[in-house]
């Protein structure tokens, strides 16, 4: 969580301490709330809106530098098996600047993949930003790191909810 000398909202510490308030399973699916990432800037009303206990969206009021990360231990997910990874996100009426790609990206172990999405286009359709990574060995690769990224443009957006990260069976 953040402090009053930091600008950035830690939330991987409530995630790491197991605290299941805001990580749910349930029907073959993982659902992370937001208070559960670490948001840059989050710590700073200027930047972002977020409900610090209650699993509710966050709102991005404006940022030049989007980095929303998080993580998870893969114990109860089935390992060498492939899985979606997915950002649940909704634009505000008045989202802007979202002309930039924004990136996803995904690790277990040594793995990492990372895929560009268009939220101009895509997050305003049934299909957001999500990437597909596979589990590998939970013995040698037990978390998931994740993240969704804007870190090299330097240009100003806002107006959007997150309102999750989803983990699910990857049904091709």
């Amino acid at each position: 969580m953040s402090s009053p000398s930091s600008p950035h909202y830690r939330g991987s510490k409530r995630a790491d301490k197991e605290d299941k308030k805001f990580i749910e399973e349930k029907d073959g699916k993982v659902i992370i709330y937001p208070q559960a990432f670490d948001i840059i800037w989050g710590g700073d009303d200027r930047y972002w809106k977020i409900s610090k206990d209650t699993p509710s969206p966050v709102e991005l009021v404006q940022v030049c530098w989007l980095e929303v990360t998080g993580s998870y231990d893969i114990k109860s997910l089935e390992e060498n098996t492939e899985y979606k990874l997915q950002f649940d996100v909704e634009p505000k009426a008045d989202a802007f600047g979202w002309n930039n790609p924004v990136y996803v990206m995904a690790k277990v172990g040594d793995t990492r993949k990372w895929k560009k999405f268009d939220l101009s286009r895509d997050c305003r359709s049934p299909t957001n930003p999500a990437i597909v990574f596979n589990t590998g060995s939970k013995e040698k690769n037990p978390k998931l790191a994740f993240g969704l990224y804007d870190i090299w443009t330097g240009r100003w957006k806002g107006g959007l909810h997150i309102k999750s990260v989803i983990i699910s069976p990857n049904k091709a």
